[in-house]
């Protein structure tokens, strides 16, 4: 699923135009930051579920480095 407008929001309330220091702060020692393919000084943000029920999923916030 690709989400494109900030009205919709995770349920830890992370949406479009957060920085990469608010997604990290909402998720704790669950991000895994890697380079962004296509954007210079990008990065994806992958939430890794900490909760066993959730171990098999993914969310991936895509930045501009900011």
């Amino acid at each position: 699923m690709d989400i494109d407008d900030p009205k919709f929001t995770t349920v830890s309330g992370a949406k479009i135009g957060d920085t990469e220091t608010r997604i990290k702060s909402l998720y704790p020692g669950q991000i895994k930051v890697t380079p962004h393919e296509y954007v210079s000084g990008g990065h994806y943000l992958t939430l890794i579920p900490r909760d066993k029920t959730d171990q098999n999923y993914r969310v991936i916030f895509e930045t501009d480095g900011m």
